[in-house]
Parts: structure tokens; sequence; C-alpha cells
């Protein structure tokens, strides 16, 4: 078994070559790589991928996405992200070699977040990690999507039937739901925006609250500019060979601006549409603008036509759990962040995460 490690450096010349996809040993996909090699806070000597294989064939890899820490004296690290061992690994324990290997490969200093149960074992036996932090959002579910392709037909047969007996019932409920929208929006006006400019910025300097990566308008326009989701009908060749190389029949990540009858600006938000959920990677507002900016949120998800609305932005869950919602249910979600041991000194530990944080806004 061969392990071979890639840096920011190495993927831009991967670019150049083409050379690991003739050889089908660079299990991300060309579009992935692109946004790697512009993010605005790595160099070219960070570690982004390590990928394990066997007789020419990719059978493990882990992938680091760069950043830095916020505050007075930012620190380098790496979020963990994209790691998958085959389960039919000559090496039963492949998986956390290659955590190890990532661990070493960023001196100690990596977080974590979205990890299944299975990679939280991991995590632990390791001994290098820490609790940092519990995102307590709220998942809502306006529609009933199209059922899962891979489901047992009469698993398929009884959704097609739920949502055809009670998605008229919940369109309805919606269209009156948008109407109260529109009463409420009395004065207030979005525009969407291609960039974060002079003015957003400076709300955004003005709002920010302690976080830990104090991400600003260079990473918030890489975001925009550089997605990991290909919006496609059909998945491409990485899409069926990897995990993690995502098409989506409709997915766009953009940002509005949110002003007041005077036309001041109030508010600034990061929408992310992926198939028929809706998420909010960023928002910075004032706490008094919240209710504005949840409705806001509701404005596109009635109008969108969109199935699911996750939410973490703290004040933002709390309006939103005033708001009589024209929805199926609403139920507590939890993201789980950690970090490892040496980079909780250089953290504090009363640090906001964005739901967008990590490698939340790109998927």
């Amino acid at each position: 078994m061969k392990i071979d490690t890639y840096s920011i450096g190495d993927l831009k010349q991967v670019m150049v070559d083409g050379w690991p996809w003739r050889t089908g040993t660079i299990p991300i996909s060309p579009h992935r790589i692109v946004s790697q090699i512009h993010n605005p806070r790595a160099v070219d000597t960070d570690t982004a991928l390590i990928v394990a294989t066997d007789c020419g064939r990719v059978v493990g890899y882990i992938g680091m996405l760069p950043d830095t820490t916020g505050g007075d004296a930012p620190q380098p690290f790496s979020w963990l992200t994209t790691w998958w061992a085959e389960p039919q690994s000559k090496t039963h324990t492949l998986g956390a070699v290659l955590l190890m290997r990532a661990i070493k490969a960023t001196d100690n200093r990596v977080a974590a977040a979205d990890y299944s149960e299975k990679s939280w074992r991991v995590y632990k036996a390791s001994r290098q990690f820490v609790p940092f932090c519990e995102l307590r959002g709220v998942a809502v579910r306006l529609l009933l999507d199209r059922p899962d392709e891979s489901r047992p037909q009469w698993v398929k047969m009884l959704m097609k039937t739920a949502s055809f007996t009670l998605d008229p019932v919940l369109q309805c409920r919606i269209c009156v739901a948008r109407s109260n929208i529109g009463r409420k929006f009395a004065g207030v006006s979005f525009e969407y925006v291609f960039h974060v400019d002079n003015e957003i910025e400076a709300l955004i300097n003005r709002e920010r609250r302690p976080e830990l990566t104090y991400r600003g308008r260079a990473e918030l326009n890489w975001i925009v500019r550089y997605p990991w989701v290909v919006e496609s009908t059909v998945p491409d060749h990485f899409t069926c060979s990897y995990h993690f190389c995502i098409t989506s029949h409709r997915h766009t990540i953009f940002m509005t601006k949110v002003r007041d009858g005077t036309h001041k600006l109030i508010g600034f938000l990061m929408l992310h549409i992926r198939g028929n959920t809706l998420s909010v990677p960023y928002a910075f507002f004032a706490a008094e603008n919240a209710d504005t900016l949840v409705q806001v949120i509701l404005h596109h998800a009635y109008h969108g036509r969109i199935s699911r609305l996750s939410l973490y932005e703290p004040r933002l869950v709390t309006a939103l759990d005033q708001v009589r919602l024209a929805c199926l249910y609403r139920k507590p979600i939890v993201r789980r962040v950690i970090i490892s041991r040496p980079l909780q000194q250089h953290v504090l530990s009363n640090s906001l995460l964005h739901q967008g944080d990590s490698d939340g806004a790109f998927y």
C-alpha cells in the first residue's frame, strides 16, 4: 500500500499536468481542486489531501481545508474533510492511519465538524481532540421531497402517496404565509450582490462577535465564486467514482443585502440552496433586526419551493421560534465541533461558529 500527500502547491501542478486523472489517483473533482488552490487562507506548503492506494487503486483518503483562527494573533490550522477508507481494505485501521498522517502534516492543529458517530470513535481513540462547541439549530420541513431512488419500492410508493395528499395542503398554507410576509415587509427591501463590497464589509466588522475563524471579505467571495457542488441533473465520472464528489439538480450560493425603510443596511445574508434544501451559512446583523432577517429567509424558502430549511444562527433560531410557520414539522438539530488539543490554547472558549465554517458553506 502506498500513501501520497498533496499540498496546495501540488494541486496547482495537478491542474497543469492533468496526470492524476489519467491514473485515477486523485479522488476529488477538478472544480474542488480549483477551489482549494484559490483559498485565500492557504499557502503552497499547506497539506490539502492524503491518498492511500493499493496496486494503483484508491482505497482511502482524507482532505484538509486550510484556515486561520480569529483574534489578535491568528494561527493557521486545517479542517478535516472528505475522510473515507475502504471497508474491505487490507489495513483494517487505514482510516486511523490517514487521520494520524493528517494530524502530523498539520502540526497537530486541526478541527472537525459534522462528523459521524463512527468517525467520533476514531477521534476519541486518538486522544488528540477535545470538544469545542455544539451548534444547536432547527430543521423545518416545508414540503415533502421526492423519494430517494435507493429506497425500497414500497417506501417510494408510500412517500409519493403522502406527497400527493399533503403537498397541496401545504402549498395553500405557504401561499397564505407568503401574503403575510408581504405585509410584514413594509419598508424593508433586499438586493442581491455578487461580491462583498465596502458597505457589507463595514457591517460585518461592526456586528462581528468573537468567532473561531473570522472569515471576512476575501473568504466569503471565495466561497461564492468557487463552490464544491456542481449543478447538474446527471452525475459525472467523479460523482460516480468517489465519495464527497457531488452534483445536484439545483445548486446556488448567493448573497443579499437587507435594508430598512430609510435604505440603511441592517443585515447581510449568504444563502445556500442545494437540491430542495435552503441553509444560511453566514448572517451578520444587529440583534434587534433578527425578526426582519428571518422574514427575508422565509420569503426565499416559500417562493423557491424549498422542502427543507436548516438554521443554526442562535438569534435567528430564536426569532424563527416565534413565527407560526406553514410547515409539516420542525425539529432541533445539532452540529458538533472538535479541535485538537494544541489548537485549544489559541482560541477563546466562547468563540462562535457560523453554519458555513469548516466546509459547511460548500455542502
